[in-house]
């Protein structure tokens, strides 16, 4: 065998072998950067998605907002302005429609939209909503105070009586607006 020959050999195995150092690094790297991107991103950068919820209830519509545990989304249905509904990130079970595409990073305001600040922006337009429990309860009321792990819904009652009840953050599903 020529020297010649023996020296391209070996230049060609270390050139085989750096790129498949780098092909592994890349991979570690992309590995890496995935685990870095949480629901809300991709829920954000989607067109529609349809959610199932740990009620076993079905929500499907636009991605409007999202935040640090939370989902807001305009809710498909056959009137012209569709619904909104607020859905607790926790309460999600799967989603259906999200691409392979991710929104930016959220600004530091985005990122301390909590949903105990989501909640009191609901309080404060003091519409009529319904509030799913995690045991399928339906609440139909107003919200009437945000704490830190809980909210105060008036419930309507019928004939202009109301009654308070309080929904820890972990007993929460979602809220919706109701017209």
């Amino acid at each position: 065998m020529r020297w010649e020959q023996l020296f391209d050999d070996l230049a060609a195995r270390g050139a085989a072998e750096v790129r498949l150092d780098r092909a592994a690094e890349v991979a570690d790297r992309l590995t890496a950067e995935l685990a870095q991107i949480d629901l809300s991103r991709r829920f954000r950068a989607s067109a529609t998605v349809a959610m199932d919820l740990v009620d076993g209830s079905h929500v499907v519509g636009a991605p409007v907002a999202a935040g640090p545990g939370w989902l807001l989304l305009d809710a498909a249905t056959p009137s012209p302005s569709p619904a909104q509904v607020l859905v607790v990130a926790a309460a999600v079970e799967s989603v259906t429609g999200l691409g392979e595409r991710v929104a930016a990073e959220p600004g530091p305001l985005e990122s301390r939209e909590s949903l105990v600040l989501a909640l009191r922006a609901v309080a404060r337009a003091d519409a009529t909503v319904l509030l799913r429990t995690r045991s399928g309860r339906h609440l139909r009321g107003r919200l009437s105070r945000v704490g830190a792990d809980h909210v105060d819904v008036d419930l309507d009652g019928g004939v202009g009586t109301r009654h308070r009840r309080t929904v820890p953050f972990s007993a929460l599903v979602c809220v919706e607006q109701v017209a």
